[in-house]
């Protein structure tokens, strides 16, 4: 059974406000730090906001030089899915020189009756289109933290760059994006502030896709550039 992202939604401001708040607020300004996947615990800073990463030996053996974007793995979630697919396919672009996107990726899966959920149906769709690589994309975590006077959302992704003869990731890299807004309630005033911001982040449609945008660069800038 495929794994789902953990999903949270909490709204009890009586027991969250201020972990919350201080756990955004360390996170917040934390740097971001490129680790190897086989890096020891103790070598990560506890607080840096953390890309994961991997390039393979073989990924210079045989460089990708075009890169089917997969379905999302993990997420129940029909627009979020398609989301984080185009978002990937934009930032790969700057990466390989050619990537088959969501939108082309169906059009070729209606046309000609594939699967590519299965090996076969990804060796058939690698053959009729070229395109030797997919990639992987497997949404670990979705989080939306509402705490009164503060707003937070997380996004944690896994990706894998597979050839489609098999074998293992050419690439792979795993991140957790988060933003928030809010502050802390320590006066009438910062109050009413907290909870006019945290309101206005809580509804922005924006904020996704945005969140989205900086985990996908981030993690793509550790993918070797083959154009």
């Amino acid at each position: 059974m495929p794994r789902k992202a953990s999903v949270m939604i909490n709204r009890n401001p009586s027991t969250t406000i201020l972990s919350a708040v201080a756990v955004w607020l360390l996170t917040a300004c934390a740097e971001i730090v490129y680790t190897p996947y086989d890096a020891t615990v103790d070598a990560v800073n506890p607080l840096a906001r953390e890309v994961r990463f991997e390039v393979a030996r073989t990924f210079y053996a045989d460089p990708p030089d075009c890169v089917t974007v997969l379905p999302v793995e993990g997420s129940s979630d029909f627009a979020a899915a398609e989301t984080i697919e185009e978002t990937l396919a934009r930032h790969l672009g700057g990466r390989v020189p050619k990537v088959i996107g969501p939108a082309e990726r169906r059009r070729n899966e209606r046309s000609a009756g594939i699967d590519l959920t299965s090996v076969e149906g990804r060796h058939i769709f690698a053959a009729a289109t070229r395109c030797r690589f997919f990639l992987k994309t497997t949404m670990d975590q979705l989080r939306n933290d509402y705490a009164f006077v503060w707003s937070g959302r997380s996004v944690g992704l896994s990706l894998e760059l597979l050839p489609a003869s098999g074998g293992g990731a050419a690439w792979r890299a795993t991140h957790v994006a988060s933003r928030g807004e809010g502050w802390l309630p320590l006066s009438p005033f910062s109050l009413v502030a907290g909870a006019f911001q945290a309101g206005q982040f809580q509804s922005d449609a924006d904020a996704l896709p945005s969140i989205l945008d900086d985990a996908a660069r981030r993690m793509m800038a550790t993918l070797p550039d083959m154009r």
